[in-house]
């Protein structure tokens, strides 16, 4: 009698582990490792050299250009719409070696960096915008062990690791036998000295804080720049509303607004005329008690439009037209109102005198108003594919254009203007301002514009080469 046949060994069956977080819909590149780091290495020295810790500068603009070269250097191959984000970055950034007004100087160093988030990302849709503002650093964490991986089999008996380590040593052997021989002789002590740089706080500063974190977001946008992340369309049906669940909401804020608009007429548009003839009435009231709500209904109409725009229904050429007819009618009262606020505000000013904060104010109104026109202008094709990157690209125009304006040279200037046709100026506040305002100011009268330009001159404090700017060096006494 034969022997029974054995069942087959039982093999164990393991789960599958899932997929590590991010991986499902933004894998990590498959090369690039080396030049990313490289790129990185490159970007982090640039950091720890060029940015001014005192004031803005051109350091600025010269970290903006090593970066923008090593990331280039990393990726190699770009499109049109990247390159054009990056040119505007470094131009948000060449205002750093241009004016010497502080609070522009930040304002163009955070929007270079929302620039630099889009020229590595390729974002276009809203999804895509809203998780480009955590990429980076959540990349940087990702390209550590991606980076470890990729040079591994790299480093392991390359030339260009022998030649490092050799570089190490000769440097070792440098500073023992250097050290050495400055204490031995006073001539050579004081070449040693020229050349090598002192070691203090800010150059501890310099090495630890600044080298260390820049590079590591330099490494995360390199990975962002490889394989950037991309959120996959909605699937499923487009959920919508029926036409009287959206349309009764808007149509009721387009009668407020067109009531309002023709009760205030008057003093919409009224302006001076309107607050002299007005009993009890001045300008400041006139502003202030009407601008900032007005900016607030400027501010709060844009989601309202959104919602409209991703809820309403659009299968019939009928309800396409009721989109079209309520949004737009919607965005161009609210045009209106924008109109108003900077009519306000402009009063205003011509009563009280300019500041940089009403200038700033004004120039958002503009803004705004530009951005309800390409509103109304996406609703005609009802089509905004492109209106998100469209608003943040004329949020960076208009903040180069106001600095290319010089806005408190210009604020200066209205000052002094104002100063030679109603003698009212306000010395106190000139004094405050920056460099950019002395051509202006030189126009007042000795006793006044003295006074000013010694509290500007004694503001600028010691300028370094890092945080040299041309307004500085052409107005430097």
């Amino acid at each position: 009698m034969s022997d029974p046949i054995a069942p087959p060994p039982v093999v164990p069956q393991y789960p599958v582990p899932p997929p590590p977080l991010f991986d499902s819909f933004w894998p990590r590149p498959e090369t690039g490792a080396p030049r990313a780091l490289l790129a990185a290495l490159i970007s982090g020295v640039a950091a720890a050299v060029f940015l001014p810790l005192e004031s803005p500068g051109i350091g600025w603009t010269l970290f903006g250009l090593c970066a923008a070269a090593a990331l280039l250097f990393a990726v190699r191959e770009v499109r049109i719409g990247q390159v054009l984000w990056a040119v505007t970055g470094l131009l948000l950034l060449a205002v750093c070696a241009l004016r010497s007004a502080e609070w522009l100087a930040a304002l163009c160093v955070l929007t270079s960096a929302v620039a630099a988030a889009l020229a590595i990302s390729r974002a276009r849709a809203v999804r895509e915008l809203a998780l480009m503002a955590v990429a980076v650093p959540i990349a940087a964490c990702r390209a550590l062990p991606w980076t470890a991986r990729g040079m591994r089999g790299r480093v392991r008996g390359s030339r260009a690791l022998r030649m490092s380590l050799s570089a190490l040593v000769a440097l070792l052997l440098l500073l023992i036998f250097g050290a050495l021989f400055a204490g031995a002789d006073e001539n050579f002590a004081r070449i040693a000295d020229a050349v090598v740089p002192e070691l203090d706080f800010e150059t501890f500063f310099r090495a630890t804080f600044v080298f260390g974190p820049f590079t590591l977001l330099a490494l995360g946008a390199a990975f962002t720049a490889l394989r950037p992340p991309t959120l996959g369309a909605p699937t499923g049906e487009r959920r919508t509303l029926r036409g009287p669940e959206w349309a009764v909401p808007i149509g009721v804020l387009v009668a407020l607004f067109a009531l309002f608009i023709v009760v205030q007429a008057a003093s919409l548009f009224g302006g001076p005329a309107h607050v002299r003839d007005s009993a009890g009435l001045t300008f400041s009231s006139y502003a202030r008690n009407g601008f900032w709500q007005l900016t607030l209904v400027t501010i709060l109409t844009l989601p309202v439009i959104g919602a409209a725009a991703r809820w309403a229904p659009r299968r019939t050429r009928i309800e396409r037209n009721l989109l079209r007819g309520l949004a737009g009618a919607l965005a161009v009262l609210t045009l209106v109102i924008v109109g108003s606020a900077l009519a306000r505000m402009w009063s205003y000013q011509e009563a009280y005198g300019y500041t940089v904060l009403r200038l700033l104010v004004m120039t958002c109104e503009i803004w705004l108003g530009v951005v309800y026109a390409m509103i109304i202008a996406a609703g005609v094709r009802l089509r905004a594919h492109w209106l998100p990157t469209a608003v943040l690209g004329t949020a960076m125009g208009a903040l180069l254009v106001l600095a290319g304006l010089n806005p408190e040279g210009a604020i200066a200037e209205a000052n002094v203007s104002r100063f030679e046709q109603t003698g009212k100026i306000d010395p106190e506040y000139l004094a405050e301002l920056s460099a950019d305002a002395l051509p202006a100011i030189e126009r007042l009268p000795a006793d006044i514009r003295g006074p000013v330009v010694l509290d500007i001159n004694a503001n600028a404090g010691e300028v370094s080469w890092r945080s040299w700017n041309l307004t500085d060096q052409l107005n430097r006494p």
